[in-house]
């Protein structure tokens, strides 16, 4: 297979699987929306912060497992892949654990400190609850879903998220439109969601197909340590979409936006999940094979996939900005009755489109930091995922917040980004010629 069926051959499916993941809230925010008004679905938008926290935790491991046992592939090391597989399972199933029974003992106090107020809180509460209860399907099932791409069967990562896609839409509708369940039916269709998906990619792991599989658990903490760096910097992409929505509905809720714009901010949020979640689709579907190449020793093919990668991120990105400009009034109609709330719809549509601009840029971001932790500059992807996935956003967020009022936070995360991307070359440009000439570590 050439390199280009070969990219293709793993973006695609990743993308797809982003897809329909990102899908899963969507539908959740789109029912919930409809049949119980945009407090209900501020709710869930203040709940978001603790999901991402659990698929940020998930990907800090499942990038750098991912990166180490492509590499120990492509020294043909099948042993040493299998056992990194196995102590990241373990290591990630016991964290999951810990994370929920932290979250049932603090749950109240969580859901005020997230932004909740006396109109949402009690839904934020029952849907952490619920949520938090399935952190081990979340982070699991997440795991697997990267790491059976990393396995040679990218299309099999689609199925299954695909799988669970499905169960969410007919639980959603059963649980939320027929039983009224509210947010806390959302929170149980997702959550059973995630068991199926993970049920799906369990089966690959311990049938006769796969490469990868479960050995004799062997901890070793200075392998465990590069797992974390190398994954520190896809962590923090995935984690910073929770802290920018923390960020944003707090200073919505002490603005004269309210309640009304942290629903506006739902509605842009589960937009900006799926169009984030497409870039780190073709992060995630680039970052084997470019392992694998620096595996092998062959440093040239590397910078052919790169290439390919930003090509894709630029199609993908002038897209889904033309689209969202386009599409805006239907997109938040999905989630606002124009016929119900008219002012909140038209705030909603004029702050989406403001928004959208960050569209164009993010993604080159994302796969310069995917690709930086793909050859083993873990500092340098930490550096731009932080800058753009907290510090930049942040100051611009208040400053913008404070100079412009309450509708100058909708051009924080385009300045940010467009910020971020200067950082972001540079430091390409700078580690260029340091990573052709870079020695590929041993276990």
């Amino acid at each position: 297979m050439s390199l280009k069926k070969k990219f293709f051959h793993y973006i695609i499916p990743s993308i797809a699987a982003m897809w329909v993941f990102s899908l899963y809230s969507m539908v959740a925010g789109i029912f919930v929306g409809q049949d119980e008004g945009p407090a209900a679905l501020a709710a869930i938008n203040i709940a978001t912060p603790v999901t991402s926290m659990l698929f940020a935790v998930a990907l800090l491991f499942a990038t750098g497992t991912s990166v180490l046992v492509s590499i120990a592939m492509g020294k043909k090391d099948q042993q040493q892949a299998n056992e990194i597989f196995t102590m990241n399972v373990v290591v990630v199933l016991a964290l999951s654990i810990l994370i929920w029974i932290a979250s049932e003992l603090f749950a109240e106090p969580l859901a005020l400190f997230l932004g909740a107020d006396e109109t949402t809180l009690q839904d934020v509460v029952g849907y952490l609850k619920i949520i938090m209860a399935f952190s081990s399907c979340y982070m699991v099932s997440y795991t697997f879903e990267v790491l059976v791409k990393t396995d040679g069967f990218p299309a099999l990562a689609t199925i299954g998220v695909t799988f669970g896609g499905v169960v969410n839409i007919a639980l959603c509708y059963l649980f939320i439109p027929v039983l009224h369940w509210g947010t806390r039916g959302a929170a149980l269709a997702t959550g059973l969601s995630q068991l199926a998906t993970l049920v799906v990619f369990l089966f690959h792991f311990v049938g006769k197909r796969a490469n990868v599989r479960f050995t004799r658990l062997r901890i070793k903490p200075r392998v465990l340590g590069r797992i974390v760096s190398l994954g520190v910097a896809d962590c923090v992409t995935e984690f910073s979409v929770g802290i920018v929505a923390l960020l944003f509905n707090r200073v919505l809720m002490h603005s004269a936006l309210g309640v009304d714009g942290v629903s506006t901010y739902a509605v842009i949020a589960y937009v900006t999940q799926l169009v984030i979640m497409t870039y780190v689709g073709v992060n995630q579907g680039t970052q084997p094979l470019v392992s694998y190449e620096f595996g092998t020793g062959d440093r040239g093919r590397y910078l052919t996939v790169f290439g390919m990668a930003a090509k894709t991120i630029g199609v993908l990105s002038l897209a889904a900005f033309i689209g969202c400009i386009l599409l805006a009034p239907q997109i938040v109609q999905a989630f606002i009755p124009q016929a119900e709330n008219p002012q909140l719809f038209a705030a909603s549509v004029s702050a989406f489109r403001t928004y959208s601009l960050s569209y164009l840029v993010a993604g080159f971001n994302i796969i310069m930091a995917g690709f930086l932790s793909a050859v083993e500059k873990p500092a340098c992807a930490l550096t731009i995922s932080l800058a753009r996935g907290l510090v930049v956003i942040t100051a611009c967020l208040y400053a913008l917040a404070a100079l412009v009022g309450g509708t100058g936070v909708w051009f924080a995360a385009p300045l940010s980004e467009f910020l971020c991307l200067g950082l972001s070359l540079g430091i390409y440009l700078y580690q260029h010629r340091r990573i052709q000439s870079a020695v590929v570590h041993t276990f």
